[in-house]
């Protein structure tokens, strides 16, 4: 018996979200804090950046002293979370009261100049708790730590060539340096822009798309934005970020560019890209592409900590990986996936952080949404029906190799992932096995 791909295709496109997975109290206290930050801008530089440079030096001050109420020595197993990193985190949250107040000042005879940048900033304890949160998600730490190396090298580079430009004896050389430093400029930019779309999904196909613009080797953007594609099911789009995002690896790393990306993160963005871009090769019905990259990025992911993946874009990598090899009748390749697949998700997911105590004589107002009744989060749903679909194309893998036993213990177990469904997503289950009559026998 085969299996059409718009039986598989038709499922992953549903389960195809990527989703924040955050609980946010209805009442929380605010925390507000007063912070300068600032810049020293060469002659090559722009006023605009500098400013940009120094509001966000305000911000990570403020931050830092918001950062103690997060946590003084959290740590996630295997990796290190520097304050630096834990003050990235905390400055994604925090919201500017009023306009930024900016004075100038010029520093001795040098054609150079201070900017300061002055701000009020506030955070809430729904804002603390995401924070905490992530300081415990491996995959979230990871993020955040290339984007605190990549504003340290940034901010390295461009002192060395407000040194060089000042030593630059012909207009050349001052126009070679100056395009560097307008570079610089771009890439730092681009990479607030990125900040900016981890701490905000809502906002996150704009904040992308603004930062590829501006800096096209930020290698992470070209990840994330292919991610959101996919989801999108935008599939051209999320091939041509997968392409575009290699090539920028490649050239970073041979260049020296790379410096913010150890060995394990080029490993990481690499399987991110090759994986992503099976996926999207899948739902395009080019099986054999789809599996050509699905394999590259399992040998891929042998050479790092596969924690600093996002979890939902490793199952559904798995998933996907296995509905491949199950149209080229690789049965056995797709139970060992499946399996796997199935490990991970019958292990509950982690919970999250308690919220925030409510103020006195309010019990009520702080619970979080699924306390009071409401229904189940969109993660934990996507996660259930997931795990249907993994028992359902095990069996199929099981049948076909003439394990009737095991493909008859799959069904039940699909039977039971489905009454934490809701009744909607039961039938479309359901249809799936209609679909299939024989492992109905």
């Amino acid at each position: 018996m085969k299996f059409r791909s718009s039986h598989l295709a038709g499922c992953c496109a549903l389960l195809l979200t990527f989703c924040a997975i955050f609980v946010t109290p209805a009442t929380a206290a605010m925390r507000t804090v007063t912070a300068t930050g600032e810049y020293t801008m060469g002659e090559a530089e722009t006023m605009l950046v500098a400013k940009e440079r120094a509001l966000e030096d305000a911000k990570r001050r403020a931050a830092e002293q918001v950062g103690v109420y997060v946590t003084s020595s959290s740590t996630v197993e295997g990796l290190a979370l520097t304050q630096d990193t834990v003050t990235t985190m905390t400055a994604s949250f925090l919201r500017v009261t009023g306009t930024p107040s900016y004075t100038t000042e010029a520093v001795g005879d040098a054609l150079a100049v201070t900017v300061r940048a002055t701000i009020t900033a506030e955070a809430d304890d729904s804002d603390l708790q995401r924070i905490r949160q992530m300081t415990q998600e491996p995959s979230r730490v990871a993020a955040y730590q290339q984007l605190t190396a990549s504003y340290a090298r940034l901010q390295q580079e461009a002192a060395v060539l407000q040194k060089a430009f000042l030593a630059a004896r012909t207009p050349e050389e001052k126009q070679e340096i100056k395009e560097a430093l307008h570079k610089n400029e771009a890439a730092y930019q681009s990479y607030l822009l990125l900040q900016e779309a981890y701490a905000h999904p809502e906002k996150e196909a704009e904040l992308l798309d603004r930062a590829l613009t501006l800096y096209s080797a930020n290698v992470p953007a070209y990840a994330a934005r292919a991610a959101h594609r996919l989801g999108t099911d935008d599939l051209a789009g999320c091939l041509a970020d997968t392409e575009a995002g290699r090539k920028a690896l490649t050239a970073a790393m041979k260049k020296g560019e790379g410096a913010d990306y150890s060995a394990d993160d080029a490993h990481m963005m690499e399987f991110l890209m090759r994986g992503i871009a099976g996926s999207a090769r899948f739902l395009q019905g080019n099986t054999d592409g789809a599996l050509q990259d699905f394999r590259a990025a399992d040998k891929l992911a042998e050479k790092f900590d596969l924690r600093t993946v996002r979890p939902d874009i490793y199952d559904h990598f798995l998933f996907d990986y296995g509905g491949a090899e199950i149209l080229k009748e690789d049965y056995k390749t797709a139970e060992m996936l499946y399996t796997r697949l199935i490990e991970r998700l019958d292990v509950p997911a982690p919970k999250l952080p308690a919220p925030p105590l409510p103020p006195a004589g309010d019990t009520q107002a702080a619970q979080p949404a699924a306390a009071k009744g409401a229904p189940p989060a969109a993660p934990e749903k996507e996660r259930n029906l997931l795990h249907a679909n993994a028992y359902l194309y095990r069996a199929i893998a099981r049948s076909q190799q003439g394990n009737k036993e095991g493909a008859k213990k799959d069904l039940q177990q699909v039977q039971e992932v489905l009454q934490q469904l809701p009744k909607e997503d039961q039938q479309q289950v359901k249809e799936m096995l209609d679909a299939l009559p024989s492992l109905q026998k």
